[in-house]
């Protein structure tokens, strides 16, 4: 059965157009009408919105093809915040026409309108610049999200009215390169308009607006024309999915399915596949107190062969293999697959000297460039996976030393700096870290456990268990629940841990392998306790997952002797 296309998705346009005549019928003078279609248009529009059949129609920007997208098409765009000062402007919401034969005055309502249509024959613009039809419009510039993985690009299927193709100019593409945090990886970008200005750098959005291009007078420029969506409605996305309702809420098998799917592909080694599934639900403690910040290394992984090695680290490609798996062990690129096939945004960076030394790694806006990207600049809750097995010897310069130390904060402290002229502000990150490497690690992470066994065959590229797709979006819903729920530590737990952790500092005198000896022991078994509770979709905190805790950490610690 065909679906019914509500008017405003058909012609967004037209739709608003009846709005406004609707309210000029209802009594209300033109200027009047138009200074409240201001407010009621998004309204109309929320309207919609709420119908899940209507909100499946509507074009992912995302994933189309926008040369060839028709302008006036209705899309929706769930994007990155690269830069929330792209450029501020007035814009004219509506003009006062003059009949030229009759000389009688009217007002069309022009925000979402079609710019390059010429006004009809009849009528001539009484004032160009009219200040009661002024509005102050923030200029948001978005890309598609880095990383996103390809099961949450694909959620709709609706193919796109075509339009002539446009082309891009030769400015316009070095401008969008210089925007994306990824060196040249095709993806989709857009500035958007946008009444009130409380989105933030980094943010995940949603956006519903209209397709269309305009010159956009930005501060680093002369006019380019540039894809952009006038926003209608736009909201902060919390998770950068949305789970679909499933019947079962038998969690704990879910736990069980994705513990076993993380262990059939790092050897069978249940260890790593407790902490690497305590990774996927973990979140910051800058920005959620719920549990603690958790990166982890994992050593003795295979390495790439030596010729691979050399001709990768002498002659990288344009993007430095950074999201290309083809770069990567087998092993490594079949457990990166795994986190592709149930996280919402994996990052896979091959490390290397050309990468640290050549790329920009913090976003940088020292010069009249605009903000431009740099790789770590990325949405709250992705998955980075750094792979060092694929580095070789060589000299790490300036750049690359700066590049090292900026990493090694983010993954220590979740602070992203932005290099500005005569200063450096910092933001609050939510990132999770996975480090792969042969031996001792670059980068220092939270959690270091060696590998028992990793496979270091070709068989290892192939899942060697079939998984339904129904049982991989029960695991994503499980992580997605585990992670955002809400925790507590009972007082009574509280007491009982501290009074524990105040023995353990006694007896680590004659004890040297005792646990809790220091405080940040304290603090990070804690953290493996809060996350292995929520594993379980527990609220509070049990003296049975603590102690699970202090197992888990003796049986990896014992691998690091």
């Amino acid at each position: 059965m065909v679906a019914v296309k509500h008017q405003s998705l058909a012609n967004p346009r037209a739709f608003i157009k009846s709005i406004y005549d609707e309210l000029k019928l209802s009594g209300s003078d033109e200027a009047v009408a138009a200074k409240k279609a201001l407010d009621i248009i998004p309204e109309k529009f929320k309207e919609v919105l709420s119908n899940a059949n209507y909100r499946e129609q509507i074009v992912d920007f995302g994933t189309t093809n926008i040369e060839t997208l028709k302008p006036g098409t209705l899309v929706y765009f769930d994007c990155m915040v690269q830069d929330p000062n792209f450029s501020k402007e007035l814009q004219m919401y509506a003009l006062e026409l003059t009949n030229n034969e009759t000389g009688k005055k009217t007002i069309d309502f022009t925000l979402y309108a079609d710019q390059t249509e010429d006004i009809n024959d009849e009528y001539s613009v009484s004032h160009d610049i009219n200040p009661s039809f002024i509005v102050d419009t923030e200029v948001i510039y978005c890309t598609e999200i880095p990383g996103k993985t390809s099961w949450n690009s694909q959620r709709n299927s609706i193919i796109p009215e075509e339009g002539s193709k446009f082309e891009e100019s030769e400015e316009f593409k070095n401008k969008k390169k210089s925007r994306y945090p990824f060196p040249n990886t095709k993806h989709n970008a857009a500035v958007f308009y946008n009444g009130y200005p409380n989105f933030k750098v980094n943010q995940s959005i949603h956006v519903v607006g209209i397709f269309d291009y305009t010159l956009c007078h930005s501060e680093e420029s002369n006019e380019i024309l540039w894809p952009t969506i006038l926003a209608i409605n736009s909201s902060p996305m919390n998770e950068l999915f949305t789970p679909k309702e499933i019947e079962s809420k038998n969690y704990s098998s879910a736990k069980e399915l994705c513990h076993r799917y993380l262990m059939n592909h790092v050897g069978n080694d249940s260890l790593v596949a407790t902490y690497l599934m305590l990774l996927l639900i973990s979140k910051s403690n800058s920005t959620n107190e719920k549990a603690g910040k958790f990166s982890i290394s994992l050593i003795n992984a295979p390495q790439i062969s030596d010729d691979l090695l050399a001709d990768f680290s002498k002659n990288p490609t344009e993007t430095f293999g950074i999201g290309n798996l083809s770069v990567h062990h087998l092993s490594t690129q079949s457990l990166i697959k795994v986190f592709e096939s149930i996280m919402p945004v994996v990052v896979s960076i091959p490390v290397s000297i050309p990468i640290l030394n050549k790329c920009p790694w913090l976003p940088n806006a020292e010069n009249e460039a605009g903000l431009r990207s740099g790789i770590l600049q990325l949405c709250p809750h992705s998955l980075v996976v750094l792979d060092e097995s694929t580095l070789d010897e060589g000299v790490l310069e300036e750049q690359g030393l700066r590049n090292l130390n900026s990493l090694q904060r983010i993954v220590t402290e979740q602070k992203l700096g932005f290099i500005y002229p005569y200063q450096q502000i910092e933001i609050d990150l939510d990132i999770r870290f996975l480090v792969i490497s042969k031996g001792k690690s670059l980068i220092k992470t939270d959690i270091v456990i060696p590998l028992t066994e990793f496979s270091d065959t070709a068989d290892s590229s192939e899942d060697s268990v079939i998984i339904e797709s129904r049982d991989l979006e029960f695991i994503r819903v499980y992580l997605n629940k585990a992670s955002t729920l809400e925790f507590t530590i009972p007082s009574e737990v509280s007491t009982t841990i501290s009074e524990e952790y105040a023995n353990s500092r006694k007896e680590s005198k004659d004890s040297p392998s005792t646990l809790l000896k220091t405080q940040e022991d304290l603090f990070l078994t804690l953290t493996v306790a809060r996350l292995l509770s929520l594993s379980k979709m527990e609220s509070e905190l049990t003296i049975d997952s603590w102690k699970e805790s202090l197992e888990l950490e003796k049986q990896r610690r014992s691998r690091l002797k």
